[in-house]
């Protein structure tokens, strides 16, 4: 079988399954570092302070019978990436406006299937209503797991006209006790007003 610890995460192995008495372990070759074998019981456990791509190991119970072994595979991945499980673009986007974070020493790869397929290149436009995975890669082992992403791509809002509260007046100045409004405003939507391209703290209104 195959055992497949992350970096970083404490692991135990199941126990083997031997018949007899004053039995000991052994285990070929070497673990890799933070995971040990304990002797008495054949239980590896620990946290792998690497990463290691598909490797077969030996594990051997012996006494004084004789001994027995029993091959495995030993793999130790990243773990998958953290991100927002929704997210959402203006107009249009690419694969390289999607957001996860992987874990140190990874890259993330994305692709638009929970297991298998080829990763996605960043230029790659992004659909609506889309899943797409999101994959840590070490450069030789990938993370066992994709983390889901599903991509919204809202409407560009309409450019904001602004006027005089009181226009409905043919007032083409503001005076005392005026504002300024969006006149096409969307309810759901809210708005940024800037004075000479600096941002007002607070004014999120369709009104000023």
């Amino acid at each position: 079988g195959t055992v497949a610890p992350t970096k970083g995460t404490p692991f135990t192995s199941v126990a083997p399954t031997v018949s007899g008495i004053g039995i000991t372990f052994s285990v070929s070759p070497a673990l890799p570092s933070g995971l040990t074998l304990n002797p008495t019981t054949g239980v590896i456990s620990g946290t792998p302070l690497g990463f290691l791509v598909n490797t077969t190991y030996t594990l051997t119970a012996t006494n004084s019978g004789g001994s027995v072994s029993k091959s495995f595979t030993l793999e130790v991945t990243p773990t998958a990436p953290t991100a927002n499980p929704a997210q959402a673009v203006c107009g249009s986007g690419t694969v390289s406006d999607l957001v996860a974070t992987a874990p140190a020493g990874t890259t993330v790869r994305w692709y638009n299937a929970a297991t298998g397929g080829t990763s996605l290149i960043t230029s790659t436009a992004l659909v609506t209503a889309t899943t797409y995975y999101a994959e840590s890669w070490s450069g030789v082992v990938a993370s066992s797991i994709r983390t889901a992403v599903l991509i919204t791509i809202n409407a560009i809002p309409a450019q904001p006209v602004i006027v005089p509260a009181s226009t409905a007046k043919n007032k083409v100045k503001l005076c005392p006790g005026d504002y300024l409004i969006c006149s096409n405003f969307d309810n759901t939507l809210s708005y940024q007003w800037r004075l000479n391209g600096t941002d007002l703290s607070g004014q999120k209104s369709y009104q000023y």
